[in-house]
């Protein structure tokens, strides 16, 4: 299959997202690498424990993001809970659904 009919797949399957998929993407497109790397830390933190069938509070994602990698420190404790907030704010938080990403230490 050529990559235009690829392409066409993958439009009509998600054709009901497309707005969703579109408002998504645009607002990665206006962060900083930074910002994006905090936004993907945060949901993939929350959405961790949420798999694991727990409802964290926001210090939990925060000790979570710090405990993934040590760079993780950068970001401060409010910039976390902002990012939450955003996700919230934005109903783009995170579901539960599909494999762990961050293996940490367990600091739930």
């Amino acid at each position: 299959m050529d990559r235009l009919k690829l392409l066409d797949a993958f439009v009509g399957i998600l054709a009901d997202k497309k707005a969703k998929l579109d408002w998504l993407l645009d607002k990665f497109a206006q962060m900083d690498t930074e910002q994006a790397e905090l936004v993907a830390t945060v949901f993939e933190a929350w959405n961790d424990f949420l798999i694991d069938g727990c409802t964290p509070t926001d210090d939990a994602i925060i000790r979570e993001v710090h405990a993934w990698h040590p760079e993780k420190a950068k970001f401060t404790p409010d910039r976390i809970k902002a990012c939450i907030k955003w996700l919230k704010d934005n109903s783009f938080a995170p579901t539960g659904i599909g494999p762990k990403k961050l293996i940490v230490s367990n600091s739930k």
